[in-house]
């Protein structure tokens, strides 16, 4: 089996389940933190249609394995085909219930699908930008990448607006320097 490499999106997965997913309790039990229902796990026992392919699921009423959080990958007569989190196997599950998370904060959070060199690729981008430019007026936007290929596009926007006012896209995330992101950064400086 290649070996996962996923575990920055196995740690923000993980983060934003402990920190938005869960109530706090003070010392003496009382609940402190109630969380937005938008933001937690869903049953889909009542309405095992709701949970569609691509869902973040957690399995109940299973033995505790690698599975226990994973991605839905296919659903058919009750049994469902999971990716665990933890190091991409895969594993059919029947006779268990799941549950899913909202569908809107899996599509608010694309990095949780992304290979740690991709992370490693956010990571110069912003780097090169507030560290090495030390962008003002400009700021980096989370590159999106190519579910097709290896192909990403990073983009700028103007400070306190979320409006793109430069793009560019790359053939191979793989294969992108430093200098090439800093090339477009400055092109796009000099332009706006």
């Amino acid at each position: 089996m290649k070996k996962f490499n996923k575990q920055r999106a196995k740690i923000e997965i993980l983060n934003y389940i402990v920190n938005q997913c869960t109530n706090i309790f003070s010392a003496d039990g009382m609940q402190i933190n109630l969380k937005h229902p938008e933001h937690g796990f869903r049953t889909a026992i009542l309405h095992p249609e709701k949970v569609k392919i691509g869902s973040l699921v957690r399995l109940s009423t299973a033995p505790i394995t690698k599975y226990y959080l994973g991605w839905l990958l296919e659903k058919k007569n009750g049994t469902y085909l999971i990716e665990s989190i933890e190091d991409g196997s895969l594993c059919n599950w029947s006779n268990v219930g799941v549950y899913f998370l909202n569908p809107k904060m899996v599509e608010l959070h694309p990095e949780w699908k992304w290979n740690d060199k991709q992370f490693e690729i956010y990571d110069k981008w912003f780097r090169a930008c507030y560290k090495i430019r030390n962008c003002h007026n400009l700021r980096p936007i989370a590159p999106v990448f190519s579910l097709k290929d290896n192909s990403f596009t990073i983009s700028l926007r103007v400070i306190f607006k979320d409006k793109v006012v430069a793009s560019k896209t790359f053939d191979n995330y793989k294969k992108v320097l430093v200098k090439d992101m800093l090339e477009f950064y400055d092109n796009a400086v000099s332009k706006h």
